[in-house]
């Protein structure tokens, strides 16, 4: 025993991986325990997932569970080493993507994906510059909330993903309004028509906005669904329930004052931002 833990220490720290590998499976299929030996075990884990070995990768897991039930690290599956043995985001994204590629309806891999791609679309540093594929990345997140909404029902946590990140988007196009309407009023003498150009601009940020707090609509409301269907309300789940019966009013407000000559409409929008407001109300 002692001689293959040295042979394989040598081995390792030469940077002679296999060989390593080759000490260290021996000790491991031998069952070797006690400590200082829950190394030889992770090390095998690591490799074997970094081969894309999952029959080793799995046995060694098991193994290492077995042996060293009160670790943590043996507890961790594939899509934790996808994104925990990765550096940046866009090894993170790929690396859950090639187990999605096998596995399409993982559910872990699909939320884990989601997440990943919300908070690089999300800084919270708001100096952060947004990726360039930005766009591109957005409709990986939308698919991979939905799938890993569909993949368990009552699950209202990816549909409030995707409500939040098009709100956030709404809220910075807002922003991009109340200046473009200071700027025109600085522009506009009294009594005159502002320019065509800022018209057009006025007009094409009111729909961007529009737009924006339509994509957070339906998962909002499917959250709230979720919310209504229970039970019982957890207390830390009442605060989100409330932002999306918030936001919910604010949608129906905006599209109550952007179908304005269209009294049906109207009133249709008024009837939903008046149950949204009195939803809120109720959610003690």
């Amino acid at each position: 025993t002692n001689v293959l833990i040295l042979a394989g220490i040598t081995a390792e720290n030469s940077s002679s991986k296999e060989e390593a590998v080759i000490y260290y499976s021996r000790l491991a299929d031998s069952k070797i325990t006690g400590e200082g030996f829950e190394s030889v075990y992770r090390y095998l884990v690591s490799h074997y997932y970094n081969k894309k070995d999952m029959a080793a990768f799995e046995k060694y897991k098991a193994l290492g569970k077995e042996l060293y039930p009160k670790s943590e690290y043996f507890n961790y599956d594939k899509v934790d080493f996808a994104v925990g043995l990765q550096d940046n985001v866009d090894k993170k994204i790929a690396s859950v993507e090639e187990i999605l590629a096998a596995d399409p309806n993982n559910f872990k891999g699909n939320e884990v994906l989601g997440e990943i791609i919300y908070d690089a679309l999300n800084p919270k540093d708001e100096t952060t510059a947004l990726p360039a594929n930005a766009a591109e990345l957005e409709k990986k997140m939308v698919t991979a909330f939905t799938k890993a909404a569909a993949g368990k029902q009552g699950y209202e946590i990816p549909y409030l993903y995707m409500g939040d990140h098009f709100i956030n988007k709404a809220v910075k196009v807002n922003k991009a309004r109340e200046d473009h309407a200071a700027a025109m009023k600085t522009r506009t003498k009294p009594g005159t028509m502002a320019s065509k150009e800022d018209i057009a601009k006025r007009d094409a940020l009111d729909k961007e906005y529009g737009d924006e707090l339509e994509n957070a609509r339906d998962p909002y409301e499917k959250a709230a669904a979720i919310f209504a269907a229970k039970t019982t309300i957890e207390p830390r789940d009442k605060p989100q329930y409330k932002k999306a019966a918030s936001y919910l009013a604010d949608i129906y407000s905006y599209k109550k004052i952007m179908a304005k000559g269209k009294p049906a409409d109207q009133a249709k929008f008024a009837a939903e931002e008046k149950k949204w407001n009195e939803k809120w109300d109720s959610i003690k």
